[in-house]
C-alpha cells in the first residue's frame, strides 16, 4: 500500500497551474513548501526564506482549524474538491507587519486515486513588489528628467534676452544699489539652468589622453578666489606618476571644481583643504589614479550620506543639489568611481578613481 506522501504521489512544486504561473514563480522567487495530510495537518515543511522558517515550523502538526484563515481556505478547497488553487495571502512577520505572498495548493493522490493530502507552496512576493516600486520610480524619474530638460532649455533661451537687457540696464544705472544684486541673481539662475541641462542632456564628451595634475591645477586656480581672504590652508600632494587618463578635460575639470567648492564651503573661513593623487590598482589589478579631496569641516550627518548623489538633495541652505550629481555622472562616464567618507565634527573626504591611460610595465 502506498504511503500518503510516497515520492511518486507528491506533485512537483512547480506544477501549480496549467497556465505556467507556477513555473514562473518557482523559477524567480524563493518559497516555502508544506505537505499536509488528508486532515489538513502539516506533516513536513521546507523553507527557502529565512523570515518564513519559524512561521512554517509553528504550523507543523496543528489541526486545520488553527491554521491562518487564508491558508486554511485554499487548503480546504483542495482537500475537498481536488482542485489546484492559488491566491495572494498576507502573513504577519515577526514584527507584526503584514507581508504579501503567493500561495498555491495542489492535491496529492494515493495509489487508488483518493486525495491523501495536499502540497502548499508559498512564494515570497517581496522581490516582485520591490521591482515594481523601482520600475515605477524609474518611470517617474524619466518623465521628470524629460520635463526638466524641456523647461531648462526654454528658460535658457529666454535668459539670453534677459541677460542682454540686464547688462544694458546695469551699464546705464550702475550706481543703483539693486544693480549688482539683480546681476548676481540673474547669473545664478543662468548657472542653475545650465547645470540642469548638463544633468538631463546627453553626454557630449571629447576623450583624449590628458594629464590629470594639470586639470587639478586649473581647478585649484578657479577655486583660489574662494580661498582668498580665508584662513583655509591648502595642502597638495600630487604623487601619481605618470598622471595620464583618457577623458574630457573640461568635464573632468568641472568635476574637480565641484569637489573643491564643496570642501571650501564646508569649512567656512577656517580649516585645511588637502588634495592628493596616487597611482594604485583596483582589486582586478587595473591601474588607476586615485584623487582625494579632504576638508576639515563639520562633516556630513550619517543619515545623509546615502542621499548625497540624489538630484536636488543638499545639506546647504543655499545649494541646489546638482553639483555632486554632475560630478558623479562625469566620473562614471570616465569609467571611474566616486566615494565619500565623513566624520561628524572632523571633516569629509571624497575619493575619485579613474583608470590610468599610461602604459604599464
Amino acid at each position: 500500500m502506498a504511503t500518503p506522501f510516497a515520492k511518486e504521489t507528491i506533485p512537483e512544486s512547480k506544477t501549480v497551474t496549467e497556465d505556467g504561473t507556477g513555473d514562473l514563480l518557482g523559477g524567480l522567487l524563493a518559497k516555502a513548501v508544506l505537505f499536509f495530510d488528508s486532515k489538513g495537518r502539516a506533516m513536513a515543511a521546507h523553507c527557502e526564506v529565512d523570515r518564513l522558517r519559524a512561521w512554517t515550523s509553528s504550523l507543523l502538526h496543528k489541526p486545520l482549524r488553527l491554521l491562518p484563515t487564508p491558508l486554511r481556505e485554499i487548503l480546504e478547497q483542495s482537500l475537498s474538491g481536488g482542485e489546484a488553487l492559488q491566491r495572494e495571502i498576507t502573513i504577519p512577520s515577526s514584527s507584526g507587519v503584514l507581508e504579501l505572498y503567493h500561495a498555491s495548493s495542489t492535491p496529492a493522490h494515493a495509489a487508488n486515486g483518493d486525495i491523501c493530502g495536499a502540497t502548499v507552496s508559498i512564494y515570497d512576493l517581496t522581490p516582485v513588489r520591490e521591482l515594481d516600486q523601482n520600475l515605477s520610480q524609474l518611470v517617474r524619474l524619466a518623465s521628470i528628467g524629460t520635463l526638466s530638460a524641456g523647461i531648462a532649455h526654454e528658460i535658457k533661451n529666454a535668459m539670453v534676452a534677459v541677460n542682454t537687457f540686464i547688462d544694458i540696464l546695469v551699464n546705464k544705472h550702475g550706481d543703483s544699489e539693486l544693480a549688482p544684486i539683480v546681476l548676481r541673481e540673474i547669473r545664478r539662475i543662468d548657472n542653475i539652468v545650465a547645470q540642469m541641462l548638463r544633468v538631463s542632456g546627453p553626454r557630449r564628451a571629447a576623450f583624449e589622453t590628458v594629464p590629470i595634475h594639470e586639470l587639478l591645477e586649473h581647478a585649484l586656480s578657479v577655486a583660489q578666489h574662494r580661498l582668498a581672504g580665508s584662513h583655509i590652508v591648502l595642502e597638495r600632494r600630487l604623487e601619481a606618476d605618470p598622471d595620464l587618463v583618457l577623458g574630457d578635460s573640461s568635464q573632468l575639470e568641472q568635476a574637480f571644481v565641484n569637489l573643491l567648492f564643496n570642501a571650501i564651503e564646508a569649512m567656512g573661513n577656517h580649516g585645511k583643504l588637502t588634495v592628493t593623487s596616487e597611482l594604485t590598482r583596483r582589486d582586478d589589478n587595473t591601474p588607476i589614479i586615485r584623487l582625494t579631496v579632504k576638508d576639515t569641516g563639520s562633516g556630513i550627518p550619517p543619515e545623509c550620506l546615502d542621499r548625497l548623489f540624489e538630484p536636488f538633495f543638499t545639506t546647504k541652505t543655499t545649494g541646489h543639489g546638482l553639483g555632486l550629481v554632475i560630478t558623479q555622472r562625469i566620473v562614471l562616464d570616465h569609467r571611474g568611481t566616486i566615494g565619500v567618507q565623513s566624520w561628524p565634527g572632523e571633516g569629509t573626504a571624497f575619493t575619485v578613481d579613474i583608470p590610468s591611460a599610461a602604459r604599464q610595465p
